[in-house]
């Protein structure tokens, strides 16, 4: 009788708990769809520095790097870093759905 009583006692905490997480998810859903445009830019925008720092961060494990060539190759390792980061828009359009220069120009429509 002990075991059933605990047994039940866990399916009801299990199910309180699922219960609540999903009032948390209905609760989020109403909250996305009434977000503005705006709103979502503003949240998407605020994004891009955690994510550029996210793409950039393996750069910043490497101890050294020596350099075979002319005297070209400071300005290509720039170069390929700032081509890491060209790539930031296509991983939020890929992450979202949206486009980021859609996102910046509906700003700069909203504050006109």
């Amino acid at each position: 009788a002990g075991v059933r009583l605990e047994g039940n006692a866990r399916a009801e905490a299990t199910k309180a708990q699922g219960a609540a997480e999903a009032e948390a998810m209905h609760g989020k859903a109403a909250a996305w769809k009434e977000y503005t445009d705006a709103a979502l830019a503003e949240q998407v925008i605020k994004s891009l520095p955690e994510l550029a720092r996210a793409v950039s961060e393996p750069l910043s494990k490497v101890d050294k790097i020596i350099m075979v060539g002319d005297a070209n190759g400071a300005p290509k390792i720039t170069g390929q870093v700032a081509g890491v980061l060209a790539q930031l828009p296509p991983i939020v359009e890929s992450l979202t759905g949206l486009k980021l220069q859609d996102l910046i120009q509906g700003l700069k429509k909203e504050k006109e």
